[in-house]
């Protein structure tokens, strides 16, 4: 039987991102959810997209993680000039850090307004700035060649491609992306592993990512100075949803052999 799912428990860090507001889709479970609980910790204002209103309370739930961990490390009542011993990667400071905004909202990657839901919350929430944008959030469909339908195809293409790119977009056309801004593409690295069955799709979306990544490194810099571009591909990632799968699929992911739809 496999050990309980117990993530190390979060701690403030250095505040070195106080000012900053990162864009992060998926960002209620999973790898988001812990991409957006990395920078909250170190003082990033969060805008977090997930793709159904079903999941707004987990997103809550993270948010008011955060809220706690800044009230308890600097309580008010009590402060007076050092941070609790509980957080030693912050003991320099001399007086408590602002907790960052964390906003959640459902901007579903297959809708065609998603860019724009983003767009109109940094205006009105964030005083119209993004230094950090993730595109964690993606559409995993997996069908053997002669399986795959019409609408498998528009929404591997519109989730993972199109998405990505309107909001880019509109984030450099509405003058949202600030001056040495990151830009950070999470791609799925089981898609390229070795002797893998159904992945004509997320092997399509996934190097049409890497590629509209390079043509962004060139070209963002040139419009909004000290930007820099990235792809971060990772492989099978311990998460309670990853532990939640019957035993016989996981163990199918696992060894590469995944033939059907995981969300």
């Amino acid at each position: 039987m496999a050990s309980p799912y117990m993530p190390e428990a979060p701690c403030l860090q250095e505040q070195d991102l106080a000012g900053k507001v990162a864009v992060i889709t998926g960002a209620s479970k999973g790898i988001g959810r812990a991409i957006a609980l990395n920078l909250a910790t170190r003082g990033c204002a969060i805008l977090g997209t997930y793709s159904s209103p079903t999941s707004a309370h987990q997103f809550k739930t993270l948010s008011h993680t955060i809220s706690a961990l800044y009230t308890n490390t600097f309580p008010s009542s009590s402060f007076s000039g050092s941070p609790s011993p509980s957080s030693p990667r912050i003991s320099h400071h001399t007086h408590a850090p602002t907790v960052p905004k964390l906003i959640g909202i459902t901007a579903n990657i297959l809708s065609s307004d998603c860019a724009l839901m983003i767009a109109v919350i940094l205006e009105k929430e964030f005083n119209s700035r993004c230094d950090i944008f993730i595109n964690n959030a993606s559409v995993a469909v997996r069908r053997r060649v002669g399986e795959i339908g019409d609408g498998d195809v528009s929404d591997s293409l519109m989730g993972n491609v199109t998405t990505p790119m309107r909001i880019m977009e509109t984030l450099v056309r509405k003058m949202l992306l600030r001056q040495d801004a990151r830009v950070v593409i999470v791609t799925r690295e089981m898609v390229h592993g070795k002797g893998t069955h159904s992945s004509s799709l997320p092997t399509l979306t996934s190097s049409a990512l890497h590629s509209l990544s390079k043509s962004w490194s060139l070209e963002l810099p040139l419009l909004i100075p000290g930007t820099t571009v990235n792809v971060v591909s990772v492989g099978l990632t311990d998460t309670p949803g990853f532990r939640a799968l019957p035993a016989s699929l996981s163990s199918k992911i696992q060894h590469g052999q995944r033939d059907s739809e995981v969300g």
